[in-house]
């Protein structure tokens, strides 16, 4: 099992380290913007198949962090399996 951001891999591991601090910025985007491509901030906390959410401390504290990036208009969910994004 591997932990982190940009860490699925040793290969990858050696290539690429995420930063400290990951952060969700809230944009308003302006007519100004329109036609300018941006960065959508996503979090998926992956589960086996077949997991259920039963409320343990550790899962409430992971969906708290998955409610606060959809709150700043990113994406965030649990995944059981593929994801169609």
């Amino acid at each position: 099992m591997r932990y982190g951001l940009a860490n699925d891999s040793t290969k990858l591991n050696k290539e690429i380290k995420s930063s400290d601090l990951i952060l969700a910025i809230p944009r308003l985007i302006t007519p100004a913007m329109v036609g300018q491509t941006v960065a959508q901030f996503g979090s998926v906390e992956c589960k086996k198949p077949g997991w259920k959410f039963t409320g343990t401390e550790h899962e409430h504290g992971q969906a708290a962090w998955l409610a606060l990036i959809n709150r700043l208009g990113g994406y965030g969910c649990f995944s059981t399996g593929e994801l169609d994004l």
